[in-house]
């Protein structure tokens, strides 16, 4: 894939050309999936209340992203993202450590100032989770209508599942949360599990409250 701004091929993890900075927004049309979903009016982008666009990535049934033109955003209704993971990426049966290390550990896609936005159904604030295990990728869920992905985000989870990411995911058993995405920030900061231990512990009783 190239910079749509000055050509340059971009890197494999990024959609941030490292030759001008530009960021570059996901090529939908290239992606295919099966749910034929389309909001019945525009609904606005929860960053910039920028009213999103329905694009349909499918190939042979129609499959509806909402993205944002000026930010591009995405955001997909219930279940619509693992659908597309599971269509746009070949399924993989192994795990990658040093290739999933190497996705959490880069640098991530410059994020606004860290803050609850607005679910562009119901108005009210979504949580920000951890999405799967070693993603570093931190989305924005409501419970009752989906999820919302900044720029770039879509392209690090795709890269993320050809690691292994979802086999890693189905082999520990774990549901990222709230309070084990805090601890997981925490943890690769601290670089220490052991001293965050017990504060782990608390936010789970929290979460769980």
């Amino acid at each position: 894939m190239k910079c749509s701004a000055c050509g340059a091929a971009l890197p494999a993890t990024s959609l941030i050309c490292s030759f001008c900075g530009t960021r570059n927004a996901v090529d939908l049309r290239s992606l295919s999936a099966s749910t034929d979903q389309a909001p019945d009016a525009p609904r606005p982008c929860p960053e910039c209340g920028t009213p999103m666009e329905s694009v349909n990535v499918g190939n042979r049934k129609r499959f509806f992203i909402e993205q944002c033109a000026r930010c591009h955003g995405l955001f997909f209704d219930l279940n619509e993202l693992q659908a597309l993971l599971d269509d746009a990426v070949a399924p993989t049966y192994e795990v990658r450590f040093t290739l999933l290390s190497s996705l959490q550990n880069e640098s991530p896609v410059p994020r606004r100032k860290v803050s609850y936005v607005p679910c562009p159904d119901c108005g009210k604030l979504m949580n920000r989770v951890g999405f799967g295990q070693r993603s570093g990728v931190v989305v924005d869920r409501c419970r009752d209508h989906g999820v919302w992905l900044e720029g770039g985000e879509l392209h690090r989870l795709m890269e993320w599942k050809k690691a292994g990411g979802q086999v890693l995911d189905r082999q520990s058993g774990a549901v990222d949360t709230p309070a084990n995405e805090l601890l997981k920030v925490l943890t690769e900061e601290s670089g220490s599990t052991t001293a965050l231990r017990s504060l782990g512990r608390l936010l789970r009783g929290i979460g769980e409250a």
